[in-house]
């Protein structure tokens, strides 16, 4: 805060030099409160402490909420952004903590996507009683041996000393969906982009999700 507010100029006016040394201070310490906050969050999904406020939520909600609050990031990476839902239907889930999700794949599919590429969130019923949501992008795509890596604590999409992530956004996305009894995963080819997806269960009981996960545990340990 004490950065921010010399970063503001409350001090006053500070020599160009002593300004940018204050703002790259300030970018380190937002970046170091991301990593804490991720750290706990994960933390509290592994042990199975991180409550969920089920209800009733439609699908096609949940993908406008989060093209909405992606809407700015894509404008300015001058990327085109689709809306598509085949069906509506109502799925039990915390709609934030899902919201979070499907925000935290299309940020990435904007970090990584050409100017003037198109990203599309999507929602369809894959096979019986399964919602599949998608968020396809045309970026460079991943190599099949990195894959496995993505959703693993600490590893980013893509190795680069410039990578603003914490390295625990997918695996925390993978943690939301262990605990809403759903999956997660992703198909990329090199040159023609990636899809990650979130699958969750259109019906299923309540106190499966409300309870301890060890599955959950034993997969993020």
């Amino acid at each position: 805060a004490s950065l921010r507010l010399m970063e503001g100029g409350l001090v006053g006016n500070l020599p160009e030099k002593a300004k940018g040394m204050v703002t790259i201070g300030r970018d380190s310490c937002d970046r170091l409160i991301r990593l804490i906050g991720d750290l706990l969050d994960l933390s509290k999904f592994e042990a199975g402490k991180m409550p969920l406020a089920l209800k009733a939520v439609q699908a096609k909600s949940l993908v406008s909420r989060a093209a909405s609050e992606c809407e700015g990031t894509a404008a300015n990476a001058q990327v085109k952004l689709l809306e598509e839902c085949d069906e509506d239907c109502l799925i039990l889930a915390d709609g934030d903590r899902i919201l979070q999700v499907l925000v935290n794949l299309l940020s990435n599919a904007f970090k990584f996507s050409p100017e003037g590429s198109t990203v599309t969130i999507r929602a369809r019923q894959f096979g019986e009683n399964r919602m599949r949501f998608s968020v396809k992008d045309q970026g460079p795509g991943i190599a099949k041996n990195d894959l496995e890596k993505l959703f693993q604590k600490f590893q980013q999409l893509h190795n680069s000393a410039n990578a603003e992530g914490t390295g625990l956004g997918l695996a925390i996305c993978k943690a939301i969906a262990g605990q809403h009894m759903g999956d997660m995963g992703v198909s990329s080819v090199l040159g023609e982009g990636s899809e990650f997806w979130l699958e969750l269960p259109i019906n299923y009981q309540h106190e499966k999700v409300s309870s301890t996960s060890k599955d959950l545990q034993a997969a993020n340990s």
